[in-house]
């Protein structure tokens, strides 16, 4: 049964890479190649069992070792407003979306934000329709995009966008609505410096150095614990050697 739905998902997916390729044979040369690059990495993926955005969502760290994804980043760098105009064509899917969001998260502060604007455009259209995707677009979990809206907070083009994106959360995922208040009065700004000056000066553990410390106190802890056992069964061996 799982041999027969993975030969399902690649069937599925070479599908759509032959899809793909033929709606984008009216946009330019430069984003034909984008749209080629995002189907490849889909067909690729497919033997993960990477069938829904969570699933690239969630593996963005091995997405990024990836060529193909690799070069669509490089190609972003320099023909996102192309990326962005032909979205649709290039983009037809959840997966394909979450792709093209995930190699956004490369691109420099400004061209970012512009992105975004872009981005939430089509979540107000309704050519984006997974929340969680748009959620991800405007908060970047790592890349180069990373904290970009937090530190540019002035400005008026990031509060449009956050003011926007919050207006299709609250009509599509309420739950989500209002969650944009502290990054657009800088107080997330304030807090994350604050939080960083606290750690450079001691009053709070670092939590990478944190884990090391766990981990370190773990491993002394799983050879004491072993050495006790090891000596425990030594002295029983020689008090049964002695009674014998």
């Amino acid at each position: 049964m799982r041999i027969f739905m993975n030969f399902s998902q690649k069937i599925f997916s070479v599908s759509l890479f032959v899809i793909i390729v033929t709606s984008t044979n009216g946009v330019d040369t430069n984003t034909k190649r984008m749209a080629e690059l995002i189907a490849r990495i889909q067909v690729e993926r497919a033997d993960k069992g990477w069938d829904d955005p969570a699933n690239f969502l969630e593996n963005h760290d091995f997405l990024r070792t990836m060529p193909d994804f690799q070069t669509l980043e490089g190609l972003l760098q320099k023909h996102c407003q192309e990326a962005l105009r032909d979205f649709p064509e290039i983009a037809p899917s959840e997966i394909s979306q979450s792709i093209v969001i995930l190699a956004l998260w490369s691109l420099p502060p400004y061209a970012y934000i512009k992105a975004l604007h872009e981005t939430v455009g089509y979540a107000e259209s309704g050519i984006i329709t997974n929340m969680h995707l748009l959620d991800c677009a405007v908060l970047p979990r790592n890349g180069r995009a990373e904290g970009v809206l937090i530190d540019n907070y002035r400005e008026p083009l990031v509060k449009e966008a956050l003011l926007r994106a919050d207006r299709v959360f609250s009509n599509r995922w309420p739950q989500r609505a209002g969650s944009f208040g502290s990054i657009i009065s800088g107080d997330a700004k304030r807090d994350r410096d604050a939080y960083r000056l606290d750690i450079a000066a001691g009053r709070i553990l670092n939590p990478i150095r944190l884990s090391r410390y766990w981990l370190a106190s773990l491993v002394i802890g799983i050879v004491v614990f072993a050495a006790v056992l090891f000596m425990r069964q030594k002295t029983r061996t020689r008090s049964n050697e002695s009674r014998q």
